[in-house]
């Protein structure tokens, strides 16, 4: 990664991805991961990258949708409770690029899916909160594969509280900002 046409085009790259994905509460992993492997960067290198990326670009999301309100402690808790302690196994562990690439290329094409299938609700239409355990198992399942590809998992959380009604675009964008910065922090550790 010496090469400088390289290192100004991901420049340019990370600093599109990052002002696109934090005007809807997002880190930009997904996107970070997705352009250095078109651009050839070795998958040891990802990870760091994109979650010291994440930190940054959800850190800023975080404090915009918290000062306008959308901040949801209580059922962002229970995902984070579970998440962090499995994003620091998954930050811990090294996969092999065999398994690493395929993994990070299904799970970008799963939450393309999922972002697509559903249009957000508005903070009106949202059904209840989910049940611990949901909340518990999603957040743990999240949390170890976001550590293992190196992203912050948001990606995945929003799709979830859309699909199942249980926050608003706003909220979830907030949520999802915090989310992905104690994984991303986690998996840093890790």
């Amino acid at each position: 990664m010496d090469d400088p046409t390289l290192i100004l085009g991901l420049t340019g790259l990370f600093l599109l991805m990052a002002v696109l994905y934090s005007a809807v509460g997002q880190g930009g992993g997904s996107g970070y991961l997705a352009a250095m492997a078109l651009l050839g960067v070795t998958p040891d290198r990802f990870r760091v990258i994109a979650l010291t990326l994440n930190v940054v670009v959800a850190s800023i999301g975080l404090v915009k949708f918290s000062r306008a309100g959308f901040f949801n402690g209580t059922l962002l808790l229970p995902f984070v409770v579970a998440s962090v302690p499995l994003a620091f196994l998954g930050g811990y562990l090294t996969l092999p690029a065999s398994v690493f690439y395929p993994l990070v290329a299904v799970t970008l094409l799963w939450a393309a899916v999922l972002l697509i299938w559903k249009p957000p609700i508005s903070e009106e239409e949202v059904l209840g909160s989910p049940p611990l355990w949901a909340s518990l198992a999603a957040g743990g399942g999240i949390g170890l594969l976001s550590g293992l590809i190196g992203i912050g998992g948001g990606v995945f959380l929003a799709p979830f509280l859309i699909l199942r009604g249980w926050a608003g675009a706003k909220t979830t964008a907030c949520l999802s900002s915090g989310f992905i910065l104690v994984n991303s922090l986690a998996a840093l550790v890790g």
